[in-house]
């Protein structure tokens, strides 16, 4: 089941249905990340994330599942069937899970706080939200609105 208020679950899942994932309660934070990693893992101009407490995370299915270290800190795990990514994890940030929405079904209803890796973004897509900017060398440092 698929609710959107916090304290409820929020579900999502691989393309073909081998991996599911589920939630309990709000993620974290969600935020737009524009750096070169995430828009050629999404082939997109971002990828929005969900960070998720492992402790609230139900993962079914992670037989089916394939770890690619993207970094020294960085493990993505993917369907060995279908090649969805269905999260990652940060050694920097133990006890979290990434999600990327993309993953959630489209009843999961989660708010972007903010665009990270600014700096980075491609120049065909046009911004036209009022979110937080951040960027420099870390991705993260505040940015002034235009």
């Amino acid at each position: 089941m698929n609710r959107n208020d916090s304290g409820n679950v929020r579900t999502g899942g691989c393309y073909c249905g081998q991996v599911r994932v589920s939630f309990d309660g709000a993620p974290q934070n969600v935020v737009h990340c524009h750096c070169g990693q995430c828009r050629r893992l999404g082939g997109g101009a971002f990828t929005t994330w969900a960070s998720v407490r492992h402790d609230a995370l139900t993962l079914e299915g992670a037989g089916h599942l394939l770890a690619f270290e993207a970094t020294p800190n960085i493990t993505r795990r993917f369907c060995r069937h279908c090649g969805t990514h269905v999260y990652t994890d940060d050694r920097r940030l133990p006890g979290i899970a990434g999600i990327p929405a993309g993953v959630l079904a489209p009843g999961a209803v989660i708010t972007p706080e903010g665009h990270y890796y600014f700096d980075d973004r491609v120049p065909w897509h046009r911004v036209g939200d009022e979110l937080p900017r951040h960027g420099g060398d870390s991705g993260f440092e505040p940015l002034p609105m235009p």
